[in-house]
């Protein structure tokens, strides 16, 4: 029964999407339309939390591929006690129980599938039964594409919910980041009560673009961001009446660092710290001494995530994504360290994590995820010692269909060991494969990680072998590691790429006259200057929702106007026009001599349109005619079930041409 709660009431809420669903145009070869759908339709449940008093369960749902709602259960029985949507493309971004009967909700635009989606910035509120729902802060900004409307009594300023305060049932902290300014702005923490707009200011940041760390007595302890030269720093305080002061990283070398937590006494502070050269670390310092000691450290990654207990006042452990997860225990003492051990018993081979708890800890949800499966929450009663199944998030994805990701590693030609994960078709003998190179986007800081990734498994389920690299320039390997990528978006990067198909024909899972490149985004751009650095690699080329003229991306107003991502792109990319210029694969489209399919959205603002349809014009000027699609109403990535499945017909088609059946 749990596992169909969508059909219940996703059309009380959305009654016009069933006459949209039923009235779409069916595709030409239905077979493969049922076959390409199971991994384009979107996760049903996104995330799930019990209130405080165990009584319901809250639930983000998707009503359609770009729209969401919140949904409320009753645990007895998980029926239906309320609802929470807006209204466009719009999905529930975050949500909390404050208390055992209110919700705080923020609320997130969709701009495109392979985009984070936009935060509105605002916080509205709702009871368990769908009652006194109303804003509390935000307003809605008018955007250059006239995407969003705002309130004509609106502050412009973006607000999230940071702490829901268990000891305080009337109020929560709130993160205000105010909006307007093109040289960054200087954020306040202030509390704010639950149920009306009224707020009271508790801390500015001393720098610009700051966060923040509470301690359990709402005190705000640690600010950090940019300072006047747009260089990461640190400050700190005693209390709400302190002056800030700074905390300069131990090397003197500008190494970031920020706060993550304090100890249960307040008198040490838990801090992330890059290092001058390997992966970040975990480290206690202590405020009053400055002694700083390592926690938790990984000789190739960088910590990934945080355990804590389940009233969120004990850090109990380090999260690292070396391949597989795994966990660095802090407190091996603690019973949340003991549940999670014992969950992760009942689940071997699998992701386990505990999620959100009652106040007494009582009943807990975890989550359980792999790399064939999206994932699947649970209840677990700790006086039974049982668990329970609650909603899955793709309950129709059988994991014994699915595919496998395997870690790898190889060593690029200088010598550096780098990570990445094979996709290898479920069944497959891994040898002399049709293979597929998919570079990730960002690309300064993104990295691939091992799990569930729908578009993998859809490739893999057609015979392909899908091999994903974090090539210099990716984050989770520490700052050196980082900051070899930058300006080396054509050098370095294109050159671990390579290095990373020579080792998957040397270890024959590659067939070499079998091989493509496809990525998004920036790994558009490197699909197109991979084959232009290496026109006897590849058979053919894809690029969806690229970046192809350097020029015209440094010129796009989201960069060009705000003082912070210029200089992030000046000092990652360049700045020199004749430089960019060189290495732009729209200037050097005669070198391309591969088949190349383009894919766009006319609404892409991450990767405007102009972009593709350059790249386009270029290689038909160099007589190579690519195929073309340009999705209407579409953004960063396609979001509509219809268009997903022409692109996806359209892309296997191209991918079967070239490199599988019907290219032998």
């Amino acid at each position: 029964m749990h596992r169909t709660l969508t059909s219940l009431f996703a059309l009380s809420l959305c009654l016009p999407c069933a006459n949209a669903i039923a009235a779409k145009p069916e595709p030409a070869d239905q077979a493969l339309a049922q076959s390409i759908e199971q991994f384009l339709k979107p996760s049903e449940f996104l995330d799930v939390k019990i209130s405080p008093d165990g009584k319901y369960f809250a639930t983000s749902i998707m009503l359609a591929e770009d729209r969401g709602a919140l949904a409320i259960l009753r645990r007895s029985d998980m029926k239906l006690t309320g609802t929470f949507k807006m209204g466009g493309r719009d999905i529930v971004e975050s949500f909390d129980w404050v208390n055992k009967e209110r919700i705080l909700l923020g609320i997130a635009e969709s701009e495109g599938s392979r985009d984070a989606p936009s935060s509105m910035g605002e916080v509205f509120g709702v009871d368990f039964d769908g009652g006194e729902a109303r804003m509390l802060a935000g307003g809605r900004r008018l955007g250059t594409r006239g995407r969003s409307m705002v309130r004509k009594d609106a502050k412009l300023e973006r607000i999230y919910v940071i702490d829901s305060l268990r000891d305080d049932p009337d109020h929560v902290l709130i993160y205000v980041y105010p909006l307007g300014g093109k040289q960054g702005s200087y954020p306040r923490i202030e509390r704010m009560h639950v149920r009306v707009p009224d707020r009271e200011v508790l801390a500015r940041s001393p720098v610009l673009d700051g966060d923040f760390l509470v301690d359990d007595q709402q005190r705000v302890r640690f600010a950090w961001g940019l300072d006047e030269q747009f260089e990461h720093t640190l400050y700190y305080r005693e209390d709400n009446n302190a002056e800030w002061r700074h905390v300069p990283d131990p090397a003197g070398q500008q190494l970031e660092q920020y706060a993550v937590g304090m100890s249960a006494d307040g008198t040490l502070a838990y801090l992330m710290a890059e290092q001058k050269s390997g992966p970040s670390e975990l480290v206690s310092w202590d405020p009053k001494t400055g002694e700083r000691k390592s926690l938790a450290r990984n000789s190739k990654v960088d910590p990934s995530g945080l355990f804590y207990s389940t009233d969120g006042k004990h850090l109990l452990g380090a999260y690292f994504e070396d391949g597989r997860p795994s966990i660095s225990v802090l407190d091996g003492a603690h019973p949340d360290v003991a549940l999670l051990r014992t969950l992760m018993q009942a689940f071997p081979g699998e992701q386990v994590e505990i999620e959100n708890a009652t106040d007494d800890g009582a009943l807990v949800v975890f989550s359980v995820r792999s790399d064939r499966h999206p994932g699947e929450f649970f209840l677990h009663d700790r006086a039974s010692g049982k668990n329970s199944m609650l909603l899955s998030r793709r309950q129709w994805i059988k994991a014994d269909k699915m595919a496998e990701v395997r870690p790898v590693e190889y060593k690029a030609r200088d010598g550096q060991l780098i990570q990445g994960f094979l996709t290898l078709p479920p069944g497959s003998s891994g040898r002399s494969m049709p293979l597929i190179l998919n570079p990730h986007g960002g690309p300064i800081g993104v990295y691939d990680s091992w799990g569930f990734d729908e578009e993998l498994q859809l490739l893999a389920s057609k015979g392909y072998a899908v091999l994903q690299v974090n090539f210099r320039g990716s984050g989770n390997y520490g700052r050196k590691f980082l900051r070899q990528g930058y300006r080396q978006w054509a050098g370095l990067m294109i050159d671990d790429q390579t290095d990373a198909v020579r080792w998957a024909i040397a270890e024959g899972i590659a067939d070499p006259e079998r091989i493509c490149i496809y990525g998004a985004s920036y790994g558009a751009y490197a699909a197109m200057m991979g084959t232009i650095r290496e026109p006897d690699l590849y058979q053919c080329a894809i690029g969806y929702v690229g970046v192809y003229d350097l020029p015209l991306l440094l010129k796009d107003e989201s960069v060009a106007d705000y003082r912070a991502s210029r200089d992030f792109f000046h000092k990652t990319l360049g700045k020199e026009p004749e430089v960019l210029s060189s290495i732009s694969p729209t200037m050097l489209a005669d070198r391309i001599k591969v088949p190349v399919f383009l894919a766009a959205g006319d609404e892409d603002w991450r990767a405007p349109k102009e972009h593709s349809e350059r790249m386009r014009k270029a290689l038909k000027r160099a007589g190579n005619n690519p195929e073309w699609m340009l999705a209407l109403h579409e953004g960063h990535g396609f979001y509509r079930l219809e268009v997903n499945l022409e692109y996806y017909t359209r892309l296997l088609a191209f991918l079967d041409k070239h490199i599988g059946v019907e290219s032998r």
